[in-house]
């Protein structure tokens, strides 16, 4: 049968412990992440130990250690997010409505030993969008949902 390849990626520690960011990995026909997995880690041991914490994704999209992975797809191995343990004194707060955020005050709230960064994203209108004037964005929410899984992910 004919072999092909399946780009597999890995990102921080991993691809430190690797020297690697990426490789192609030779696959007949279809195989499981999990297999592929125990492939890398036959060219890289240092990553085997890390197995319990990682987390799989396939074409772009978390997935099972079982999934079938094809010939052609992309595979990606990401490691934990660090930190977070012990630095939340305060309970998580979410808060949704038609106000401005101010992300330099909740900068400002951050600020204080043993936080490493702070992460946000702010969007700008796109004008003009294929040849039409956007003068604003107007977003809608369903507000009790948003709040519900606002929190899970706070938590």
């Amino acid at each position: 049968m004919a072999t092909a390849s399946v780009r597999v990626r890995i990102f921080a520690t991993l691809r430190e412990l690797a020297g690697i960011s990426e490789l192609s990995l030779e696959v007949s026909g279809e195989t499981s992440v999990e297999a592929c997995w125990d492939r890398l880690c036959e060219l890289h041991p240092k990553l085997a130990p890390l197995r319990p914490s990682v987390r799989p994704a396939l074409n772009l999209v978390w997935t099972e250690w079982g999934h079938a992975v094809r010939p052609g797809d992309e595979l990606a191995f990401l490691p934990p997010v660090s930190g977070g343990s012990g630095l939340l004194t305060a309970p998580v707060e979410v808060r949704l409505g038609p106000e401005p955020i101010d992300t330099e005050r909740l900068a400002a709230l951050m600020e204080r030993s043993g936080i490493g960064a702070l992460a946000s994203f702010v969007g700008l209108v796109r004008d003009p969008d294929q040849g039409h004037p956007v003068p604003y964005l107007d977003y809608e929410a369903y507000p009790e949902m948003a709040r519900t899984q606002m929190a899970e992910i706070g938590e």
